[in-house]
């Protein structure tokens, strides 16, 4: 017991450790198990990316702000987390036709393994005044330490050409392992 009322045990104590008791008040210190949250991951696109019309594409991005390890492949555009367990996956795209009334359809897709493994069907309308559009989209996903996850979108418009934006970060793609 410290002067100020305080108490400090150092006995055992260390980084990463958490001091238990049992059911008779019995304290030790423990490893702390579960407490980050890691492998982890956060590119963003950085600059444009023009997709086909009306088809699925993989968004190419390049930039890594952050991860664990080497896990997002920038030749190969997916994460691979190294690590079995269950991820929370989240990507977003914001993607503009050329001039309004042109914006069909924007699909947005986290693939597992080169397969559809979630999507969202965010906007499907007749022509209309819209010109930009952000969809998302986010899972929970079991992976093993060797799959792996990309993300990939669907855009149609009327005419004219496509653009996934790749400024101030707003096409992104990230995940994160839960704790167990």
């Amino acid at each position: 017991l410290l002067k100020d009322g305080s108490l400090k045990i150092t006995t055992g104590a260390g980084a990463d450790k958490v001091l238990t008791s049992d059911a008779d008040g019995d304290a030790t210190w423990e490893t702390a198990a579960g407490s980050v949250n890691t492998p982890y991951f956060y590119v963003y696109l950085d600059t444009d990316q023009a997709p086909a019309d009306a088809s699925w594409e993989k968004v190419e991005f390049a930039a890594v702000a952050f991860q664990t390890g080497s896990t997002f492949s920038t030749a190969d555009h997916r994460w691979t987390p190294g690590v079995a367990g269950k991820y929370y996956i989240y990507g977003q795209a914001q993607c503009r036709a050329d001039s309004n009334n042109k914006f069909s359809q924007l699909r947005t897709a986290i693939w597992k393994n080169g397969a559809d493994h979630t999507h969202t069907v965010d906007i499907n309308v007749p022509e209309n005044i819209l010109r930009y559009y952000t969809s998302t989209v986010s899972a929970i996903i079991d992976l093993d330490a060797d799959d792996y996850v990309e993300f990939h979108l669907y855009f149609d418009t009327y005419s004219g050409t496509r653009t996934i934006y790749g400024s101030y970060q707003a096409t992104h793609f990230m995940g994160f392992k839960l704790l167990d």
